[in-house]
C-alpha cells in the first residue's frame, strides 16, 4: 500500500472493557514505546464479513479514528487521530491491569 504507517492488523475484544478504550490504550502504549508516529499514522482495515455488528468499524470511530478510503481488496481503512501532544503514560486512565508487557516496560524504565 506504500504507506508509512503502523497497522493494527488484528483486534478482538472478548472482555468487559469497551473496545474503544482498548484501542486508545494500545495507541498510547505504542507511541510511548516506539516514539514518533510515522507519516501516515496508525491505520487499520475492517474485514467486514468478520464483524457481527451492522456498524462496521464502530469501535474505531468511538476511539476517534476516521475512515480514509479502502484497501485494494475493498476493506474500509481507518486512521487514528494525530494528537497535538501525548500525555505522559503515568497520567493515563488505566483499566485494571491493562497494557501487559508494554506497560511493565514503561513502569520499569
Amino acid at each position: 500500500d506504500k504507506l508509512a504507517a503502523w497497522e493494527c492488523a488484528l483486534f478482538r475484544n472478548i472482555g468487559p472493557i469497551k473496545s474503544s478504550a482498548l484501542i486508545r490504550e494500545a495507541v498510547l502504549l505504542s507511541c510511548a514505546l516506539w516514539g514518533p508516529i510515522p507519516k501516515d499514522g496508525f491505520i487499520t482495515f475492517i474485514k467486514t464479513e468478520a464483524v457481527k455488528s451492522d456498524l462496521k468499524g464502530y469501535c474505531y470511530r468511538r476511539a476517534g479514528w476516521r475512515r480514509v478510503g479502502y484497501s485494494s481488496d475493498g476493506k474500509p481503512r481507518f486512521r487514528a487521530p494525530r494528537p497535538a501532544a501525548w500525555p505522559h503514560w503515568s497520567e493515563w486512565e488505566w483499566h485494571g491491569d491493562r497494557g501487559g508487557k508494554l506497560r511493565r516496560n514503561l513502569e520499569a524504565a
